[in-house]
């Protein structure tokens, strides 16, 4: 609905930045966002949304959420130092395979959490801390080896997966910590993946964690459930977050005597709807009976659909009525540079502009130079105002970092 209300808009913003050009809505992204906190506040005292920053890392986009009371969720070095420069007050410091590098990066820079993943990460937290008479809180990040309904890529929390603790290194790794002296071991963390539609994987995890937790006489103060809250890319709903959190608060308050912090690790949740890719028509071809409208993004602008298979809403503006069937490929020498397959859209004709819907979560932050292309811009549209946010890469910056 709120492209046709922006459609002449968005003509002119790909007439002016050209195309492909990601275009993100900050109200959209705000009220997202604001949905999210409000039905937390109603069950939690002291929830955290702690934004993902794998969804997008735009520090324009970061830095809305944060101004609102958004805490950061990051898994690099590289997200680390964006989360500091926009302004997350609270940042939960995730990642399988966390360097030392990392760690003392994070630690040096007072992150509020930092949630282990294996027992060695454990102690170079503490002998760094040490080192600099800090004490760090951790919590640990539990595999509870659960099987969810979700795409094999994104599913986090089986045994086949390689992220977080099982119960016997989670005993462990309490244990290890209470000999340690400038480590704060107060929370608890899983995430099962994502695109979560089931309730009671969210229960199932929680309780296990718990169980262990009061098995090895955690004092906790800090749950975190992760996020991966199941988007709709057909409908744009998201999972029930009202039955989610209800039946989280039910167990939390049958587990512990004090509430905790509950954090919430949503990303795609906030992000998804509040971006478009608009991309421009340069061709419409028949091969073997099949009709192609051939684009100027491809896999390597938006790569959702050749990765995971991912079916987004297209449309194209200034045109309505779907009276053809087509196809949509992009410029990269792949196969799998496939938009959609036998789509019905109005009658397209080179130069018109297509939108990609939903694009605002794993759109430019999985987004690379494959085929030495250049990554496109990124827009923001706020009350109408229209703002370049990143620029779209130069011929010149393929060779910005090259040694020649």
């Amino acid at each position: 609905m709120y492209i046709k209300q922006y459609e002449d808009l968005l003509l002119k913003i790909a007439e002016e930045y050209g195309t492909p050009v990601y275009v993100y809505f900050a109200e959209i992204l705000l009220n997202n966002f604001n949905k999210i906190k409000t039905t937390a506040e109603k069950y939690f005292r002291k929830p955290l949304i702690a934004y993902a920053y794998k969804a997008n890392s735009n520090i324009h986009l970061c830095r809305m959420l944060h101004e609102r009371g958004a805490g950061a969720e990051v898994v690099s070095l590289g997200e680390i130092f964006l989360a500091l420069k926009a302004g997350a007050s609270k940042i939960v410091f995730n990642g399988v395979s966390k360097s030392v590098k990392e760690i003392e990066y994070a630690i040096r820079n007072k992150v509020w959490l930092i949630d282990i993943e294996n027992l060695s990460e454990l102690k170079y937290i503490n002998d760094f801390s040490k080192r600099n008479n800090i004490i760090q809180k951790v919590g640990i990040r539990f595999n509870p080896g659960i099987k969810v309904s979700t795409h094999r890529h994104i599913v986090t929390g089986g045994k086949l997966n390689k992220f977080g603790l099982d119960s016997k290194d989670f005993i462990k790794a309490v244990n290890i910590s209470k000999e340690m002296n400038n480590v704060d071991l107060c929370a608890v963390h899983f995430h099962i993946g994502s695109q979560i539609f089931e309730i009671g994987s969210y229960v199932k995890a929680l309780e296990e964690v718990l169980n262990l937790a009061r098995e090895a006489k955690i004092d906790l103060k800090v749950v975190d459930i992760g996020g991966g809250f199941g988007y709709s890319y057909e409908t744009g709903e998201i999972l029930n977050l009202d039955n989610l959190f209800a039946e989280i608060a039910l167990v939390l308050k049958d587990f512990l005597e004090e509430e905790p912090t509950v954090v919430l690790e949503p990303g795609r949740a906030i992000a998804a709807s509040a971006g478009i890719l608009l991309t421009k028509v340069n061709y419409v071809k028949e091969v073997y009976g099949r009709k192609w409208i051939l684009v100027d993004a491809g896999m390597s602008d938006f790569i959702r659909p050749a990765l995971y298979g991912a079916k987004h809403k297209i449309t194209v503006l200034g045109k309505n009525e779907p009276v053809e069937k087509y196809s949509i490929g992009g410029p990269v020498c792949e196969s799998a540079d496939v938009f959609a397959e036998n789509i019905e859209l109005p009658r397209v004709v080179p130069g018109d502009i297509i939108v990609v819907h939903d694009v605002g979560a794993y759109g430019y932050s999985m987004a690379s130079n494959y085929n030495a292309r250049s990554r496109p811009p990124e827009i923001l549209v706020k009350a109408n105002e229209v703002k370049l946010i990143r620029r779209g890469e130069s011929l010149e910056d393929l060779l910005r970092l090259m040694m020649i």
